[in-house]
């Protein structure tokens, strides 16, 4: 597995993430199978995501100790858009794949999307269920 660094990145981020790498090839030397996107792993994480965010923002980011303070919830604030950016890298990734696990991410992507003003997933998911639908009639038309 490459491993990428960018630059401009501290470096004990290099070096942690180095010895993360190390560390999950030793646990998974399938890792490229089961853990990149389209993969069960890179759905599970998409899902972790997904709750961790949900619990960040109904349990310490609109907690009252939070609201009543400017500073703790201005880095609230700040920490819950990473949260969200993160997930949205994630699902973005995960729909580019064109394999969403069956079964699993469409009903769920949506309904979170919807809860929480997500629209921009819920017009990926749109995007790929449109693409499923396109393709077969294209198979057709081909025969």
């Amino acid at each position: 597995m490459k491993i990428d660094l960018p630059s401009d990145k501290p470096e004990y981020v290099s070096e942690d993430r180095a010895e993360a790498i190390k560390s999950v090839l030793e646990d998974f030397p399938d890792v490229e199978t089961r853990f990149t996107p389209g993969s069960y792993g890179h759905f599970e994480l998409l899902d972790r995501s997904s709750v961790a965010m949900e619990n960040w923002f109904q349990y310490i980011q609109d907690h009252p100790s939070v609201v009543l303070d400017e500073e703790l919830y201005v880095m609230a604030h700040q920490i819950g858009t990473a949260l969200h950016d993160f997930y949205q890298k994630v699902a973005t990734l995960e729909l580019d794949t064109g394999q969403v696990v069956e079964g699993l991410a469409i009903g769920r992507f949506l309904q979170w999307s919807r809860e929480h003003n997500h629209y921009e997933v819920e017009a990926l998911v749109h995007k790929y269920l449109n693409s499923c639908k396109k393709e077969p009639e294209k198979k057709k038309n081909e025969e």
